[in-house]
């Protein structure tokens, strides 16, 4: 066989491999769950209303309670416009709740437990 297709074979292998891992977001924004407790119609960019939130953290959240600190980016700044406190399992590694979204703009949402930060993530609210 020729070397340049059994090397493009070779990256298309690797590049297929690397793909399919990617990572799912700490926190990822959905328009409800399944069934199964997995995000319907998830994404970054939505119109106002109360979106799921799915929260996860790669050990278990050691705490009974995460908070949910909700940042509207303007100028450059960024301000606190909400703090959500969820109950959870300490030994749990995921949770879900609804958060509201009624104003336009782009949002940071970051998920604490014990007072440290361990997830985070934005998102766009439009008309």
């Amino acid at each position: 066989m020729n070397f340049k297709f059994i090397l493009f074979i070779i990256v298309l292998i690797v590049s297929i491999f690397f793909l399919s891992c990617a990572r799912v977001p700490d926190i990822q924004f959905c328009e409800g769950l399944t069934i199964e407790g997995k995000g319907k119609n998830c994404g970054t960019v939505f119109t106002t209303g109360e979106l799921t939130a799915i929260i996860r953290n790669a050990k278990s959240f050691g705490s009974n309670s995460i908070t949910v600190n909700i940042y509207q980016k303007r100028n450059n700044l960024q301000q606190k416009i909400q703090s959500i406190d969820i109950e959870v399992k300490n030994t749990d590694t995921q949770t879900n709740d609804n958060l509201p979204f009624y104003n336009t703009g782009v949002f940071q949402v970051e998920a604490t437990a014990n007072g440290v930060v361990f997830g985070r993530s934005s998102i766009t609210i439009q008309d």
